[in-house]
């Protein structure tokens, strides 16, 4: 009969080999990718709101595809996953080029538009922190 011991025992020996491979495994790598107190053209970062939700979006727009006139009543951050985009200050006719691994804190509250440059679709994930229940995009 096996005793309260010899489970350990067991236990031991199965978790040797284990610990032996995660020491080889590689450590994760973190690695900062935007730390700002501005949005893309210059304003200072709006504060989110409380009791909000999180919503988390991806979006892929190909070559050609229009990336309408829009502006987001809250803070958002996008990231571009693959392609290369430009984004476009409409009232000023200002613009930013970003590709892949780069953060775009986009305007809050300020007309802007999108291109992708290229032939490659764009791939983004945005983050936006917003009030329960309401939209982070108003299209003109």
């Amino acid at each position: 009969m096996a005793t309260p011991h010899s489970y350990l025992i067991l236990a031991g020996l199965f978790a040797v080999p284990v610990i032996a491979l995660a020491a080889d495994a590689p450590a994760p790598v973190s690695r900062e990718v935007l730390r700002t107190d501005k949005t893309a053209f210059g304003q200072p970062l709006a504060p989110v709101p409380a009791g909000g939700q999180v919503v988390v979006v991806r979006t892929t727009v190909a070559p050609g595809a229009p990336f309408p006139e829009h502006k987001h009543p809250y803070p958002r951050i996008s990231y571009v996953i693959s392609g290369h985009i430009r984004l476009i200050d409409t009232e000023t006719g200002a613009s930013r080029d970003y590709g892949p691994g780069e953060a775009i804190v986009e305007p809050v509250d300020h007309w802007h538009a999108g291109e992708v440059i290229g032939e490659e679709s764009v791939e983004l994930v945005a983050v936006d922190q917003v009030p329960a229940g309401v939209s982070n995009v108003i299209r003109k």
